[in-house]
């Protein structure tokens, strides 16, 4: 299976549901993600 890009996920989300409450839904989960991604990241703070 090959891998879905942002844009390519989004189109084949709203095909097949077009629910606001769910693409809303869809994009605060996207955010969460994002969120958690960047604070497992270590932190660096070397001048």
């Amino acid at each position: 299976m090959s891998e879905l890009n942002r844009e390519q996920a989004w189109n084949l989300l709203t095909e097949y549901n077009q629910d606001q409450f769910h693409l809303y839904h869809a994009k605060v989960v996207e955010g969460i993600m994002k969120w958690k991604r960047f604070c497992s990241q270590p932190m660096n703070f070397r001048a």
